[in-house]
Formats: structure tokens, C-alpha cells, sequence
């Protein structure tokens, strides 16, 4: 009844490489880099159709957290679900298929680009240290995915301050410890895989 699954798409985007798509990048980052002044968010997707009509009693998004010191701060890392559909190999600060613009570059306007809901939220450690991150996520929201009244366009994840904070977390396309949605089912018949 636990499912691990790997993303199907995941990309960063960096507001001073605006016009730049990042999705072969081995890392992604959330925040601002400390004496810099470009912001940085990452998306993830994970492919949920082999589970649609399931019931989610519970969900987690981990991401390794690659121990690389880049923020003065301590934040909470803020997880929303995307509204738009973005592509891992076109997406950018400034458009989140290559083509359409988000209505607020960097998937930054709230009822347009990403849904109003905190999904969730989880405090980011100063300075970071090398391991998993794990952050709840509320399963109504993963539900409203499986049922289908909602389309799947993943998560969108900042900073909540977005003020010296940044964080490097590996990607899906790095070899080891990509990011992870563990998902537990009420219903039985599933087993624990990764995808």
C-alpha cells in the first residue's frame, strides 16, 4: 500500500537566467543566494495515472538537501501544486512551456500560475546539512489529483522569504538520491516500488 515514485519531469528556474531552461540540471534550487540577487524555484511532477481513483491516506515529498552552504537564514520551504502545464525541457522563469508566459514570471502569481492551498511546509535547517528533507503533504490534495478534478501539473516549491536562503537539492537527473512522493493507499494491492 506504499508507493515511491521518482518525478516524471523537474526543473529549476532562476529569475537572472530568465529566458534559460534548467530541466537536465543535477540540482535544483529554492530561494535567493545570499550577496546575490536572483531568485530561485523549482518544479516537480510525478505521474500519478497508474493510481487514479486510489484514495491517498498520507504523502510525503523528499528531496536531498546537497549540504552546500547558501543561505544565512533559516526559512520554511513552501510547496504549492502548479496550475500550469509546464515541460521539464521548456520551462523557464519567464514561460512555463516555452511559448505562454506564467501570468507572474516564476510561477509567482497565486489563483493563476499555482493554487491558493499550502500543500506544505517544512523548516530548511542554517547552515544545511547533506540528507533527505521530508516534507508532509495534506492527501486531500494528492486526492483531488488521483480523482482527476484537479490535472496533475505537479508541485511548485520556494522560500517563504526569498532572502539570503537558498537551498540545493538534487534533481531527478542526478545518479543518486533524486527526489521522492511517497504515497500510502487505503486501498490494498500495492506494494512498495520505486519508479
Amino acid at each position: 500500500m506504499i508507493v515511491t515514485l521518482n518525478p516524471s519531469a523537474d526543473a529549476a528556474m532562476i529569475s537572472d537566467g530568465a529566458n534559460t531552461n534548467y530541466g537536465s540540471e543535477t540540482r535544483l534550487w529554492v530561494g535567493e543566494q545570499y550577496g546575490a540577487t536572483s531568485l530561485r524555484r523549482s518544479l516537480i511532477k510525478f505521474d500519478l495515472s497508474a493510481y487514479s481513483g486510489q484514495i491517498c491516506s498520507s504523502a510525503k515529498l523528499r528531496i536531498y538537501d546537497t549540504g552546500t552552504d547558501l543561505t544565512n537564514n533559516t526559512r520554511n520551504l513552501i510547496i504549492y501544486r502548479v496550475k500550469r502545464n509546464w515541460g521539464g525541457a521548456t520551462v523557464t522563469w519567464n514561460k512555463y512551456d516555452g511559448t505562454n508566459s506564467w501570468t507572474t514570471a516564476g510561477c509567482g502569481s497565486p489563483g493563476n500560475d499555482y493554487d491558493n492551498n499550502l500543500v506544505g511546509s517544512v523548516s530548511l535547517p542554517n547552515p544545511p546539512s547533506a540528507g533527505y528533507i521530508e516534507v508532509t503533504i495534506t492527501p486531500s490534495y494528492i486526492n483531488e489529483w488521483l480523482s482527476g478534478s484537479l490535472t496533475n501539473y505537479g508541485f511548485c516549491l520556494y522560500t517563504q522569504s526569498e532572502s539570503d536562503d537558498m537551498h540545493e537539492f538534487y534533481s531527478n537527473d542526478n545518479a543518486s538520491n533524486r527526489p521522492e512522493l511517497v504515497l500510502t493507499f487505503k486501498s490494498a494491492g500495492y506494494f512498495h516500488m520505486s519508479v
